[in-house]
């Protein structure tokens, strides 16, 4: 013992390395038949020795034996990466895991290389605090750009989902044609008339569209969301309104709901300050008042 305290051990790891050379020259644990055995019986076998455990099983597993379908699910980096690349409110359970794990369990391995990688390269969750109401109590050209850089969150059944806006389109509440308030109010556009900081979620063939409402009832202009980055919870290129609805699971259920409640599904809060430059250009996929300079882009 005392040369192994001298070596750097612990007292507890000096017990361990003790407990298991013995059980090494006893035959309790028998290298040689690990060809042979289940990847659940090396864990049990294992586990025979003081302070070797499922997770340390699992680590031979993976760095010594090579076997590819080794998911440690007691892993923190494991259960944090599972977190971020399926977007869960909360750390998964074993359970859970297992259960997502299933259609890729015999690869789970190699998954849990990139499953580490993932949580190696987490940043903390950025604080969601929803811009208060005076902010979209502006001209929709002004908020359309200032909109560039915030983040879009949408609380759902998946967990937190988040993208930095990067580009929007304005439609003015006065002299615009292309805007749904332009022939007055219908059933359809109700929540335009309402205070800016509204959801405004309507639907285009198959898709849904999100726009923000801005100023007051008597002024009902909007910002259309056209594309965001992934912050939280989504992936992939995102460059159009209707795939913005989609992979936040924006709904029509969502029209009129105000953003500006941190209590709420939906909102937008500060995001990361612009370092490139914004780009201003005609609006696209309308027919009516295509040359109106409204659209902001954050340049690439």
């Amino acid at each position: 013992m005392a040369r192994l305290r001298k070596a750097g051990l612990s007292s507890a790891k000096a017990i361990y390395v003790k407990d298991l050379a013995k059980k090494y020259l006893d035959g309790t644990i028998d290298e040689k038949k690990f060809s042979k055995m289940s990847s659940q019986e090396i864990i049990d076998h294992l586990v025979q020795v003081k302070g070797i455990g499922e997770w340390t099983a699992h680590m031979v597993l993976i760095f010594t034996l090579y076997r590819p379908d080794i998911l440690p699910v007691g892993d923190l980096a494991i259960r944090k990466g599972f977190q971020a690349v399926y977007g869960l409110r909360e750390m998964p359970s074993k359970r859970e895991m297992e259960k997502i794990a299933k259609p890729w369990r015999a690869h789970a391995t190699a998954a849990s290389w990139y499953l580490w990688r993932v949580a190696d390269t987490m940043k903390p969750a950025p604080k969601v605090t929803p811009l208060p109401r005076k902010f979209y109590d502006r001209e929709p050209a002004q908020v359309a750009k200032d909109l560039l850089g915030k983040f879009l969150v949408r609380k759902s059944s998946k967990g937190l989902l988040m993208g930095m806006i990067t580009e929007t389109e304005a439609y003015l509440p006065t002299g615009d044609s292309a805007a749904h308030s332009f022939k007055g109010r219908t059933a359809r556009n109700t929540s335009l008339y309402t205070d800016g900081g509204h959801a405004y979620v309507h639907s285009m063939r198959q898709y849904c569209l999100l726009d923000i409402v801005t100023e007051s009832p008597d002024k009902p202009g909007s910002v259309l969301i056209r594309s965001i980055k992934p912050i939280s919870g989504i992936a992939g290129l995102i460059n159009g309104p209707g795939k913005v609805c989609r992979e936040l699971a924006i709904t029509r259920s969502l029209d009129g709901v105000d953003i500006t409640d941190p209590r709420g599904e939906l909102l937008i809060s500060k995001g990361e300050k612009i370092s490139a430059d914004i780009t201003i250009s005609t609006r696209i996929g309308i027919s009516k008042a295509k040359n109106m300079p409204l659209r902001f882009q954050i340049a690439e």
